[in-house]
């Protein structure tokens, strides 16, 4: 691998042109505008008011609102199932549900690696959809199955039509709900529709991880060989029903954020995307209503082929994510405030391995300042990709230009390490 790819180097800005500056470049001084009152020099700890400034988070209070929210009915909730087991079975479930939800994150992690949304968000919308939106369908769900049980006097049947009929759509609004609120919220910190899907699936493991907990609770009152089953029917079977149906409603709130569509593009894209995500679970809840060897004929016809399907579209759409950040930053290179190896560090598995071992090599804080150097980058590409569609937005354009000083001054941060403890090749 070439030295090149050593973000050490004192790489040096090309000339501007007036196109440049019409972007946002200031060609006197070669720095983006609004620039003059932050400090653009490098602490000994490597830590200017610039890199605090180009986190992907920013604490807002209706973000604060939320967050309380969630976590005060999250807790409520733990409560609430305690006392109608233990606390003992309670906490020992909770360990047994973190398996499937760290199967999810996971997986959802990986395909949204570009440019996701910041860990305060990510976050929140666990919490809405574990807290808020669980306790919300809770109520709902069961008011319904009551109601239906009195009209007609059979529990089976009130139990089946509340699943098929009335929890989908109830859990899929609640869970929608937070989407949109943390999305609206986040809107100048997306940056594809990617990240919008993921993050909805994240909310749904929110909600799956307290579903499971309470049915864990009431298999573990039936004895150990209940419980062995419905671990393995939710935890291993289907633990990404309620991120995989989810997800598409962050599909819709995302796409109508990121292209700017207005009240039309709204009026489509969320009753589909919404809709997508009610059917999704109606039909997962009534094959599981047919149960015994119908329900196993169904999951290995329809339940696998939907989930591989569910995940190879996050697999392409996330090779597709990285043509875009090439494309992105193009402008940057040509134009000299990124260059290729750079370039190469975001969007090639071989180069930013090569710079993660180099940033390794170094020591601390090496290593994360790599990540979100390697972080920042896409983040540029992908915004660049959107306003070149969509025309530019000024807040859009604030974060970037925070994000080009935090690139700036983790070079500079990168220069002083490597001479301080030696960069070579590893």
């Amino acid at each position: 691998m070439p030295s090149e790819i050593n973000p050490g180097e004192k790489y040096r800005l090309h000339t501007q042109t007036e196109a440049r500056e019409r972007e946002g470049v200031n060609v006197a001084t070669t720095t983006p505008w609004l620039a003059p009152q932050v400090d653009f020099s490098v602490t000994a700890q490597g830590a200017s008011v610039n890199q605090r400034h180009s986190s992907k988070f920013e604490v807002s209070i209706w973000w604060l609102v939320l967050t309380w929210l969630s976590v005060m009915t999250f807790v409520a909730l733990f409560v609430l199932t305690s006392m109608q087991s233990s606390w003992h079975s309670t906490g020992t479930v909770s360990l047994i549900a973190l398996a499937p939800l760290f199967i999810v994150t996971v997986i959802l992690g990986t395909v949204d690696k570009w440019a996701p949304l910041g860990w305060g968000y990510k976050l929140t919308g666990f919490l809405w959809g574990a807290g808020v939106a669980a306790g919300l369908a809770i109520l709902v769900n069961s008011g319904a199955q009551m109601d239906l049980l009195r009209y007609r006097g059979d529990p089976s049947w009130a139990e089946v039509t509340a699943a098929v009929k009335i929890a989908p759509v109830s859990e899929e609004v609640f869970k929608g709900i937070g989407v949109i609120l943390i999305l609206v919220i986040a809107r100048h910190r997306l940056t594809s529709t990617l990240s919008a899907f993921a993050f909805a699936g994240l909310v749904g493991a929110g909600f799956a991880y307290v579903e499971n907990i309470q049915y864990f609770v009431e298999a573990a009152g039936q004895g150990s060989g209940m419980l062995t089953r419905v671990v393995f029917a939710r935890g291993v079977l289907s633990p990404f029903v309620h991120p995989m149906a989810t997800s598409f409603t962050g599909w819709a709130v995302g796409s109508a954020l990121l292209r700017r569509s207005g009240v039309l593009g709204w009026l489509w894209r969320l009753p589909l995307g919404l809709g997508t995500a009610i059917m999704i679970h109606s039909g997962w809840n009534a094959m599981a209503s047919f149960g015994g060897e119908w329900w196993i004929l169904l999951y290995l016809c329809v339940g696998i082929p939907a989930f591989v399907l569910w995940l190879l579209l996050l697999l392409v759409w996330s090779r597709r994510v990285v043509k875009m950040v090439r494309s992105g930053l193009r402008p940057y290179v040509e134009s000299g405030w990124v260059s290729w190896p750079e370039a190469a560090m975001a969007t090639e598995k071989p180069a930013a391995k090569y710079a993660k071992k180099w940033a390794k090599r170094i020591g601390s804080p090496a290593p994360r300042l790599m990540r979100r150097f390697i972080e920042a980058l896409r983040h540029l590409g992908l915004d660049q990709e959107l306003m070149a569609r969509n025309g530019a937005d000024d807040k859009r354009l604030a974060v970037d230009r925070q994000l080009l000083l935090s690139l700036g001054t983790t070079r500079g941060e990168f220069a002083r390490l490597e001479a301080l403890r030696g960069g070579d090749t590893p």
